[in-house]
């Protein structure tokens, strides 16, 4: 199931430094270029699969990630912005700030997330198409129970 999602990411240990807002990036119609991800398919850090699980279509919530649901290592591409990402990294992975014992403070993300679209892929087509997912399906958000209990460890 892919989400399609308006995000602004603010770092906590920076006094809420904005790294990515989606409404100010825009495409060329000026319209906000939503994120794109599966759920609880690893695409984005924990808190995010986590905080999207039982969001509906227009829906929208702030999350906040602790450390051990936010990023632990460079594999999650947001912000798109290569110079934020970087200075999202050198903030969070700083070594001396890691040896001085601020680890566990210098990754707490808060998100202000948006659901716009929810998709899935249909079966047996062939051709990998998306469609609307149905607003009726009651398990569209669940994961199985496996995986909640690794996001919320």
């Amino acid at each position: 199931m892919a989400l399609r999602v308006l995000l602004k990411g603010r770092l906590f240990a920076k006094q809420g430094w904005i790294f990515t807002n989606d409404y100010a990036e825009t495409d060329d119609r000026g319209l906000p270029r939503p994120h794109v991800f599966t759920l609880g398919a690893g695409e984005v850090i924990d808190g995010l699969d986590v905080g999207c699980l039982g969001l509906r279509e227009g829906g929208v919530r702030r999350v906040v990630a602790s450390p051990p649901a936010s990023y632990r290592d460079k594999a999650q591409p947001i912000p798109r912005d290569f110079s934020n990402r970087q200075r999202l990294w050198t903030t969070v992975f700083n070594p001396t700030r890691i040896a001085n014992g601020e680890g566990d403070t210098l990754s707490t993300t808060v998100w202000d997330v948006e659901l716009v679209r929810v998709t899935k892929k249909k079966g047996g087509d062939g051709g990998g198409r998306d469609a609307d997912a149905n607003a009726n399906d009651d398990d569209a958000f669940s994961l199985p129970l496996s995986r909640q209990a690794a996001l919320l460890s």
